[in-house]
């Protein structure tokens, strides 16, 4: 019986420690998608000239990764409220996807803009967000390179002491 406890307070905790590694994973590729979808959501609002609501529509329709998520949460909330409200609602959720406080701000600050002022001052600020983002990005993969295998180290380590305290 102890055998077994062993053998599950080991595998919990090589769990925990691969779950913590797979959150900096996660993070980085929303926020590589992130600069994806913004710079689509340029493209199409200040080059092609398309209405915000048929922007979110193909934004939610197309594979630009775990960003997706955002945007068509973004568009559940444009259904029954302004896009200034449903940007922002959808913004406040960045925790969900591993944004801090001053990301999730800065991204719904761009609510502000997106909609309502002319296409180059719009093309202007997302690109400036877009840029943040970028170096967002490259600070989260290196955050990752640097501590995904210490978190996972951690976990099987912890659970390996455990495992001969047990014993």
């Amino acid at each position: 019986m102890k055998a077994v406890g062993a053998v599950l307070v080991l595998v919990s905790c090589s769990a925990f420690g691969m779950s913590m590694a797979g959150r900096l994973q996660a993070r980085a590729e929303f926020l590589h998608s992130l600069v994806r979808g913004l710079t689509i959501l340029r493209n199409e609002l200040c080059v092609s000239l398309l209405p915000v609501g048929e922007v979110l529509e193909m934004l939610t329709h197309k594979n630009c990764g775990p960003v997706y998520e955002f945007f068509s949460c973004c568009m559940a909330e444009f259904a029954v409220r302004s896009f200034k409200d449903a940007w922002y609602s959808a913004a406040s959720r960045g925790s969900v996807w591993g944004l801090d406080s001053e990301e999730c701000r800065t991204l719904a600050g761009l609510g502000e803009v997106i909609g309502r002022y002319e296409a180059e001052k719009q093309s202007e600020l997302i690109d400036r967000v877009s840029e943040y983002f970028t170096a967002r990005a490259k600070l989260a993969d290196e955050e990752k390179r640097r501590q995904c295998k210490l978190r996972t180290a951690l976990g099987i380590g912890s659970g390996l002491m455990l495992t001969v305290l047990l014993l």
